[in-house]
């Protein structure tokens, strides 16, 4: 037997050649058919049968795919598009005679009142130089005004203020019912009970009562000042 299998042994190498030779020539082949045709591969496997992919965009409105995992499923109720929100209303524009006047209950702003008291004082002097009581003096032009704000009707009088960098430093004297009383600005102190200091400027005073922004003007009468009694000298 061993005699016999040392004989044919070359049969044995000559079938394993043969299948080399042709696992080889068969990865050969597919390196070259995908050198020439990338493709190759690809349309055999669409010729065989084409998977037909559907997307989202091919489906039409309301249309419903039955699915393959829930046969008794019911298609589930389209939700109707959320209708927008209605604008809001426009915003009514202010009245132009309000145009630039402060809230109620207080007074513009600093700098927009020691523009206007600087424009009074101004006013002033060339009302003084122009003569006011003289006839004929001519058009002297309208004083200035400063939207919300007016002259005051308390009934006191503006004889001295101490206008200070700090409001809450600066100090306004009033004669009430021929007293002399000293305010301090942005203290809680009413005048008179009636009005409340918002801003002391030199030769005004800004105040806000019931609500509206006045201003007071100080007096260019000199102030009276109290004299003691007399003693009778004898003779």
């Amino acid at each position: 037997m061993d005699e016999l299998l040392k004989r044919y042994f070359w049969i044995v190498n000559l079938a394993a050649l043969a299948l080399c030779a042709y696992l080889t020539a068969a990865t050969v082949n597919n390196f070259v058919a995908a050198a020439i045709d990338p493709d190759a591969g690809t349309k055999v496997r669409v010729a065989a049968g084409p998977a037909t992919k559907h997307t989202d965009a091919d489906k039409k409105p309301g249309e419903w795919r039955s699915n393959p995992f829930c046969k008794d499923c019911t298609p589930p109720t389209p939700v109707a598009a959320a209708s927008a929100p209605p604008p809001p209303p426009s915003a009514t524009e202010p009245e132009e005679e309000d145009a630039g006047a402060p809230p109620a209950g207080s007074c513009p702003e600093r700098a927009a009142l020691v523009r206007f008291a600087r424009d009074m004082l101004v006013y002033e002097a060339r009302q003084k130089l122009a003569g006011d009581e003289e006839e004929g003096g001519g058009d002297r032009g309208e004083p200035p005004s400063l939207p919300g704000v007016e002259r005051s009707g308390l009934d006191v009088k503006l004889v001295n203020t101490v206008a200070a960098s700090a409001p809450e430093w600066s100090l306004a004297t009033f004669e009430e019912g021929g007293e002399l009383k000293v305010y301090r600005g942005r203290s809680d102190e009413l005048i008179k009970g009636e009005a409340r200091l918002e801003e002391i400027l030199r030769k005004h005073v800004f105040l806000v009562r019931e609500g509206r922004c006045e201003y007071v003007a100080l007096s260019g009468e000199p102030v009276k000042k109290r004299r003691g009694k007399k003693t009778d000298k004898k003779a």
